[in-house]
């Protein structure tokens, strides 16, 4: 059986569209977590597992999650850059000391959670206006 070029075009048509589809489902949220024991600027790769910076700027739909559980020998400060967009934040370092979360605003995407796990550090976030609570 010949092929015509109507159904070879089908054919195209319809293996890019699955392979589009299925990129789609499979693609993952850059989750990482904070991997020093130091102060720092969220925004640089460097202070991150696989230098992989999670959420983005400006953004209102990042489904990434940042962990912050490095074991921690002193209080940390994280910079935050303006209007920095995270789908979540999980706290969950194993030591009595905290993170602070400072100077930008952190906007988490719509159904977002920022959760400490029970036990860890007292830690400190800011709003969308800069300001900071306890969390």
């Amino acid at each position: 059986m010949k092929k015509t070029p109507a159904a070879t075009r089908a054919f195209t048509i319809l293996t890019a569209s699955i392979a589009v589809l299925l990129a789609a489902h499979f693609a993952e949220a850059d989750s990482s977590g904070w991997a020093v024991d130091a102060d720092g600027n969220w925004a640089l790769d460097t202070n991150w597992d696989g230098n992989i910076v999670p959420g983005i700027p400006g953004g209102t739909d990042s489904m990434d999650i940042a962990t912050f559980g490095f074991t921690l020998t002193a209080d940390r400060v994280v910079t935050v850059p303006a209007n920095w967009n995270i789908g979540g934040i999980t706290f969950s370092n194993t030591s009595d000391f905290k993170y602070t979360l400072q100077t930008g605003a952190i906007r988490l995407t719509n159904g977002g959670v920022i959760r400490t796990a029970s036990g860890n550090g007292d830690h400190t976030g800011c709003d969308q206006r800069g300001d900071r609570h306890p969390g």
